[in-house]
């Protein structure tokens, strides 16, 4: 529970950092807590991932992130497409920011989405924070399932919370979501 309400105080933080005129989208368990699971605190999260439109933008965000103790990790190279960021807090705990500017870092899959695309069916995450939006049900699906291939193709591997995620997320879909998810595929 602490961790959440940490993750949870330091996504509000960034957020309210960020350009007010910059589109920003929540994924994965960040905002997969807040609308999917009964409780924020159920979904364990161990960094804060955002999706910004292009990478000029997050590199942007990055820069302006640095006002509030965040440090990029490493510059990236050509084929990546997220700048990971990093705040040790006072305590020596650390809060990894993944700010993406693509909904996949494989390049495969890296452009099977615009931003525009996901925006416009992105949904509002209020309890998270009242401008917070994260991926409609159907791209978080999609993109769950993206995130799966590659963390086992990586050699990474399976996490219960992964596939518990598809497991609650599949749960929602009613017969128009199965449908979206089998035209989009």
């Amino acid at each position: 529970v602490a961790s959440s309400l940490l993750l949870q105080a330091e996504c509000r933080r960034v957020l309210a950092a960020l350009p007010a005129d910059m589109p920003v989208l929540v994924l994965k368990g960040s905002a997969l807590a807040y609308w999917l699971y009964p409780k924020a605190y159920l979904r364990e999260c161990s960094d804060i991932d955002l999706l910004l439109p292009t990478r000029s933008d997050a590199e942007q965000a990055a820069a302006g992130l640095d006002a509030l103790g965040y440090a990029m990790h490493h510059q990236p190279d050509d084929l990546a497409h997220e700048l990971l960021c990093r705040r040790v807090l006072a305590n020596g705990m650390q809060v990894d920011l993944d700010i993406h500017w693509r909904l996949a870092n494989a390049p495969v899959f890296a452009t099977v989405f615009s931003f525009e695309e996901l925006q416009a069916a992105s949904i509002a995450l209020p309890a998270l924070d009242p401008t917070a939006r994260g991926l409609g049900p159907v791209h978080a699906f999609i993109h769950a399932c993206l995130h799966r291939a590659i963390n086992v193709y990586t050699g990474i591997g399976d996490r219960l919370k992964w596939l518990y995620d598809l497991h609650l997320l599949a749960g929602r879909f009613g017969a128009d979501d199965w449908k979206a998810l089998g035209d989009l595929c």
